[in-house]
């Protein structure tokens, strides 16, 4: 597992590393683009609904940040 936390420019890119399966963003402001789909804030509060499918092999919930 890795964290990582970055500011980018609008219109910059940045690739995650290829050789971890699992990876989520977490948007704090304005909005990105994975592989054609937008999302900005607030969206990953389906995560806090309980919306997204369990990692399989993985108990334990990671929760969001405090906001």
């Amino acid at each position: 597992m890795f964290y990582l936390d970055a500011t980018l420019e609008v219109g910059a890119t940045f690739d995650l590393p290829a050789q971890y399966e699992e990876r989520a963003v977490y948007v704090t402001e304005g909005e990105i683009e994975v592989e054609g789909s937008r999302y900005g804030p607030g969206q990953r509060r389906e995560w806090q609904r309980g919306g997204f499918a369990p990692v399989p092999g993985d108990d334990e919930r990671m929760p969001l940040p405090a906001q």
